[in-house]
């Protein structure tokens, strides 16, 4: 009879250190799944924020090789104010000739790497964001430039100095069009994007 007593004795206080037992393990557990959403959670934040940290530096890089690129477009298009004034002025042929291989040049080793390196961070910047005002701006940009090589490449077969002329005041227009919509992306960036804290 001693040991039915004792074996239920055993059996009871199995029973209360297993209770016991699973009930640490249910409090563990419950503790171990808060911590991974709460690491979870801290993950996407810190994704959020680097996400928006590289947008930031996309808007930066447009803005700063938006700069450059509108330098090099203005100095190419005064090239082709002189280039057009040649005539009048009474410049030779070979002078002619020579102003127009410099603007080629120009064209080739200046203005076309400028827009080259500004269509690559339009580009990057397009592909960090799907918000449409961001994107509108963008594409405003994006658009001069593909008009600004369609003029630079009628450029080349256009001669008159009309013609250059008008080509040159187009070149400006493309020039104050972009300036205004990166300057409109920079403001909304400024105001709308989260700063990082």
């Amino acid at each position: 009879m001693w040991t039915a007593i004792v074996g239920a004795l055993a059996i009871v206080v199995s029973t209360f250190f297993n209770i016991r037992t699973l009930k640490r393990s249910r409090e563990n557990l419950e503790l171990a799944e808060r911590s991974i959403e709460a690491a979870e959670e801290r993950a996407r934040v810190d994704r959020d924020l680097a996400h928006q940290q590289r947008l930031r530096e996309a808007i930066a890089d447009v803005m700063a090789q938006g700069d450059h690129w509108a330098v090099e477009l203005s100095l190419y298009a005064r090239m082709l104010d002189r280039y057009a004034a040649a005539p009048s002025e009474g410049k030779s042929s070979a002078e002619i000739a020579h102003a127009q291989a410099t603007i080629i040049n120009y064209g080739l080793t200046r203005l076309r790497p400028a827009g080259s390196d500004l269509r690559r961070v339009l580009i990057v910047a397009d592909l960090l964001t799907r918000n449409q005002e961001l994107l509108d701006r963008l594409r405003i940009v994006r658009n001069a430039m593909q008009r600004v090589s369609a003029i630079i490449s009628d450029g080349s077969t256009t001669k008159s100095p009309d013609q250059v002329i008008g080509l040159s005041k187009g070149l400006d227009d493309l020039r104050e069009a972009s300036n205004t919509a990166r300057g409109e992306l920079y403001e909304y960036a400024t105001e709308r994007l989260p700063k990082e804290i």
